[in-house]
């Protein structure tokens, strides 16, 4: 089998027809996943559907796949799928919810089979937000440390601070994660070595605001509710309908009996270069990781 870039060698001609054919077919799914979308409500008019059975939530830290699984809910025509930055919101461009009485009388209006929503920032009260909407349940989705800081530096570089700021901050002016991003950097520069560079420091700082973020997971129990359920991106990306179904019945629904055809890449977990992350730091991530991996060994 030959490379892209031998094929422009010996074959420019095929090489151009290669990629013309992908991109056609990525305009082509697009289109297709966006007339999908669009009829959504109209499917659940036609079904007589009322107000949804149940709600589920997705939560987690940023990079660890909650973005795919989001897609894989939106697969569901049965589904009403509230993203990061939504009606949920206090404005457009903002991941900040509204009251919680809001939520709940926003998911209940919707005319479909089930919600789904996608916080991160609501990560931070997950009992609250099950105990405020019946009939509802919550995934944690994590991802392995390295994987996410180089997810996060190729996404962002060494802006992700900057734009937390700019999403992340509640109608009153109240930047909800300042303590957080403080405390962190405080501790990436008590920890690291004081002769690396600003891009360790940065993966360094990166690194720690996983720590912070997943070990919320552990701190609110969630594998001992069984509204929730933690789950690794492996196990999603290894087996993302058999996951699909389990989400739906813990709020006692079936899997879909049609969906929109989407792909699951299952794409390993990315090898730390040397010296990627400071000692100390990638030790805890080593540790938490493990915790989680037990945490959904007992909520499966």
């Amino acid at each position: 089998m030959t490379t892209v870039a031998e094929d422009r060698r010996v074959n420019p001609g095929a090489a151009l027809l290669k990629r013309v054919a992908a991109s056609l077919a990525s305009r082509t799914e697009a289109a297709a996943w966006r007339a999908f979308e669009a009829s959504k409500p109209a499917f659940n008019v036609v079904s007589g559907r009322q107000a949804p059975a149940a709600h589920l939530f997705v939560f987690g830290c940023q990079r660890s796949g909650t973005t795919h699984l989001e897609r894989l809910f939106r697969a569901d025509p049965r589904s009403a799928v509230h993203g990061e930055f939504s009606g949920l919101s206090i404005r457009p461009d903002s991941t900040v919810w509204r009251p919680m009485f809001e939520i709940r009388a926003e998911l209940g209006r919707q005319r479909c089979g089930y919600t789904v929503s996608r916080s991160l920032l609501a990560s931070d009260f997950v009992a609250e937000v099950l105990d405020a909407v019946p009939n509802s349940a919550a995934v944690w989705l994590y991802r392995d440390a390295p994987s996410v800081v180089r997810s996060m530096v190729n996404k962002w570089g060494r802006d992700f601070r900057a734009i937390s700021e700019r999403v992340e901050t509640d109608a009153e002016g109240g930047w909800r994660l300042r303590e957080l991003w403080d405390a962190v950097e405080q501790e990436a520069d008590r920890m690291g070595d004081p002769a690396r560079d600003e891009d360790a420091r940065i993966r360094d700082i990166y690194a720690l605001y996983w720590l912070r973020r997943n070990r919320i997971a552990l701190e609110a129990g969630l594998a001992g509710d069984p509204r929730t359920m933690v789950l690794s991106y492996e196990t999603l990306t290894t087996a993302p309908e058999q996951t699909v179904a389990r989400l739906l019945s813990m709020v006692g629904l079936r899997p879909p009996g049609v969906r929109f055809p989407l792909e699951t890449r299952s794409r390993p977990g990315l090898a730390a270069k040397p010296d990627m992350l400071s000692r100390e730091v990638e030790a805890r991530c080593d540790a938490l990781y493990r915790e989680l991996a037990e945490q959904e060994a007992r909520s499966s």
